[in-house]
């Protein structure tokens, strides 16, 4: 595998973590300023 292709897989692969990081904190957050 070429390097950018690998590079370019690695940084897709952290964009999309990142996401799901992000996801599950704004997740968490609306669901403890729902709760009472």
């Amino acid at each position: 595998m070429p390097l950018n292709e690998l590079r370019l897989f690695l940084s897709q692969n952290i964009t999309k973590s990142e996401a799901e990081r992000h996801k599950k904190k704004v997740f968490s957050y609306r669901f403890l300023k729902s709760s009472p």
